[in-house]
């Protein structure tokens, strides 16, 4: 009998109010962002199937890709665990496999980190030999070298839009079944 929302991600099957950022408005708006610089070898890193985000920012940058007239087939996806290791890992299975790659758009800021942190071990020049933008815009992008270009989620927001959808359910009216706040995007020294 308790009032229960989900908060940034989606349950499956589950019919609670749901809260959480455009991510497909974000990773649309950071792939275009790559587009308009005339790249076009793009590649999408990181996540995994079993995370709601996911398919979201992957559908963005799919989305993107299909309005630039880029064949989605040409632009690789690279799965991986959510944390820098992971970011590391895909990024030298990227370059192994696409060496000629202008562009990544990543799952997460975290991701970026790391595949920033394997282009540097390559002797290769994030936001120069290769553009690199994350999502969520943590603290610690604005001070990673170079700076990371990210897709930003406005926490207090997210939890404004969470206290409206809880005061609609306390007084016994229905809210949306999912509420998008919506994103930013930071273009730094990384893109």
């Amino acid at each position: 009998g308790l009032p229960f929302i989900n908060i940034m991600r989606e349950v499956p099957f589950c019919n609670a109010p749901t809260v959480l950022p455009d991510n497909q408005k974000g990773t649309h708006l950071a792939t275009k962002h790559l587009l308009k610089q005339g790249l076009t070898k793009l590649a999408f890193l990181g996540g995994t199937d079993d995370i709601s985000d996911f398919h979201e920012r992957l559908s963005g940058f799919h989305l993107a890709l299909t309005s630039g007239q880029i064949d989605i087939a040409s632009c690789p996806v690279v799965q991986t665990k959510t944390n820098r290791q992971g970011g590391r890992e895909a990024m030298l299975a990227l370059l192994e496999n696409s060496p000629n790659i202008e562009g990544v758009i990543c799952f997460s800021d975290v991701i970026a980190y790391g595949a920033i942190e394997s282009l540097k071990s390559l002797n290769l020049i994030p936001g120069k030999d290769i553009k690199i933008i994350g999502f969520d815009d943590l603290a610690d992008s604005s001070l990673m070298s170079p700076a990371l270009t990210t897709v930003r989620i406005d926490a207090d927001d997210i939890g404004k839009r969470t206290c409206q959808v809880l005061k609609e359910m306390l007084h016994g009216t229905q809210p949306p079944v999912r509420t998008l706040v919506d994103v930013s995007f930071k273009i730094r020294a990384s893109a």
